[in-house]
């Protein structure tokens, strides 16, 4: 950042671990190499020496990264003025939400097949896409954004600074003064196109009411498959024991791990241990198809858990078209010339 010259643009992208600071927002880390990490607030301190007037853009893609869209603020603090330096950031996931990178590991390797914002926000901007929302031939950064939002199929849940600046702004008589109003403008709009990918109405009472159908119906399916986890994974313990218990009465040195006798073993009765339990007709298949049915529960919450995502962001969309007309009608100066600084930044192409 010390580098950086006046004129300059500045890109920070970072699609590592993360993990999250349950007391401050700003504590949420980048995980880096030797078991180190660089935290919002020292994140926000060292890019502090690029001049004021250099646009530097961050896109964070980690679990917990929507902590990082602190850095518009002073000191990474909680408050709803920006700090003098002209930033901005994208972020993948919600501070207490957790993406498929952050989720247990699949149980096999096509569980996952979705690439998530970042692939869909750089391949924006690599022109592979039909993202160039204004017709300049210039994909820039928000409109990379907006893409990843409509088109991406992950359990991403994306933010950026200008529209957490508009959440943050929204006073509190506000929230409840307008809760139905559909304003026309580029949030509503997306919503519009999210809606018709996901087969919905468009707008009104009737996307509403199909909203709620399809939440709870996915939100029931995703219940009774928790509870199927649950006693199949009771199975799969209570059969693994069983055999276990059969293993150690062939070979009892079996049941002492980190000894001599359990390192001859298995150097010796390795392959004889495996025929042995596979021989197991009354327990092992019935234990093979019980964990493949573990692992496709897993898949298939993992489906469910994008498809309720994809709601999530339609119906964040929404609110976001509510905020936008509201600050257009309700803003102070103040906070329309921070709000422009924002989308000023954000607009920029590469």
């Amino acid at each position: 950042f010390g580098s950086m010259g006046p004129t300059d643009k500045g890109l920070f992208f970072y699609a590592g671990p993360g993990q999250a600071d349950p007391a401050d927002a700003a504590g949420n880390t980048m995980r880096l190499w030797d078991n180190t990490a660089l935290s919002v607030r020292e994140l926000e301190a060292l890019s502090s020496r690029a001049p004021v007037t250099a646009p530097v853009r961050f896109v964070m893609t980690q679990c917990h990264s929507s902590g990082f869209l602190r850095l518009i603020r002073p000191g990474a603090r909680d408050q709803r003025g920006l700090g003098p330096y002209n930033r901005c950031a994208f972020t993948a996931e919600p501070i207490d939400h957790l993406n498929h990178r952050c989720a247990p590991p699949a149980a096999d390797a096509d569980a996952e097949q979705d690439r998530g914002y970042a692939g869909d926000f750089f391949s924006a901007l690599a022109g592979r896409t039909r993202a160039d929302l204004d017709g300049d031939r210039v994909v820039s950064l928000h409109e990379a954004h907006l893409y990843a939002v409509v088109a991406g199929d992950s359990g991403d849940l994306p933010r950026s600074t200008s529209e957490a600046y508009l959440e943050r702004w929204q006073p509190t008589w506000l929230r409840y003064l307008d809760t139905a109003s559909e304003p026309d403008n580029e949030y509503s709009r997306v919503a519009r196109v999210l809606a018709e990918r996901l087969r919905l109405p468009s707008h009104g009472r009737p996307l509403l009411d199909a909203l709620e159908t399809r939440q709870k119906d996915m939100t029931t399916r995703l219940q009774r498959l928790a509870d199927e986890a649950q006693r199949v994974n009771a199975e799969i313990e209570r059969l693994q024991t069983t055999l276990r218990r059969a293993l150690v009465q062939r070979w009892p040195a079996a049941a002492h791990p980190y000894t001599a006798a359990y390192a001859r073993f298995l150097s010796t009765e390795a392959g004889a241990a495996q025929g042995f339990l596979v021989s197991q007709t009354a327990t092992y298949p019935t234990l093979v198809a019980k964990q493949d049915r573990q692992a496709q529960i897993l898949r298939d919450r993992r489906a469910l858990d994008r498809s309720l995502t994809q709601l999530d962001k339609l119906l964040r969309m929404r609110q976001l078209a509510r905020l936008k007309d509201q600050f257009d009608r309700h803003a102070s100066p103040q906070a329309r010339q921070d709000y422009e600084r924002l989308n000023r930044c954000e607009r920029l192409p590469l």
